[in-house]
This record gives C-alpha cells, sequence and structure tokens, in this order.
C-alpha cells in the first residue's frame, strides 16, 4: 500500500513537472539560454540538425517549438529542421508567441 502512495504521488508530481515547463516551452526557442530569441538560437537549431553541434537535453528542450505541424508552436520531443525555421522567424520578428 505504501509503495503504491508514493508510485503515484511521484506520477502526480511528473504531471504537474511536464505541464508547468511545457507551458513554458510556447515561449521558448531560446537554446543558448539567455532569453532572447537570435539569430544566433536559429544557427544552433540549424548545426544539431546538420550534425555539427549536438545540443544538450535543455537545448534541445529549448528548441522544439514546431511539433504540431499548425500555426502555434507545441512539442514532439525533437529539434528538427521546422523548429529551426521557427526559431529563424521568431529571431526575425515575423512571428511571436
Amino acid at each position: 500500500m505504501k509503495r503504491r502512495t508514493c508510485f503515484h504521488t511521484l506520477v502526480v508530481v511528473t504531471l504537474i513537472l511536464t505541464f508547468a515547463t511545457s507551458s513554458l516551452a510556447f515561449e521558448s526557442g531560446y537554446i543558448d539560454g539567455d532569453g532572447i530569441v537570435r539569430l544566433a538560437d536559429a544557427l544552433l537549431a540549424l548545426r544539431h540538425v546538420a550534425g555539427t553541434e549536438r545540443l544538450d537535453f535543455f537545448e534541445v528542450f529549448n528548441c522544439d517549438v514546431a511539433g504540431g505541424g499548425g500555426p502555434l508552436p507545441s512539442k514532439d520531443g525533437v529539434c528538427d529542421i521546422f523548429d529551426a525555421l521557427i526559431i529563424l522567424a521568431k529571431a526575425q520578428g515575423q512571428i511571436t508567441f
């Protein structure tokens, strides 16, 4: 009984943290962590996609903004060319989120 309660508590805490961090992701795109989306962030994403630079977990999390295929940013768990294009558009002021 005690293990089951601990497990359920862990699941609830994990879900809360997941939803809290995913809501922050909609304001993300800053891979270098400075809080401002710039051309440098898009270049980091492109280098990651090309395989010339490896991003860590948090950088990939911040890069992952174009998962849903729709007009609003969402997560799909990867940093790919679509994410790089969204970040580039945000850095140029063409879109906001």
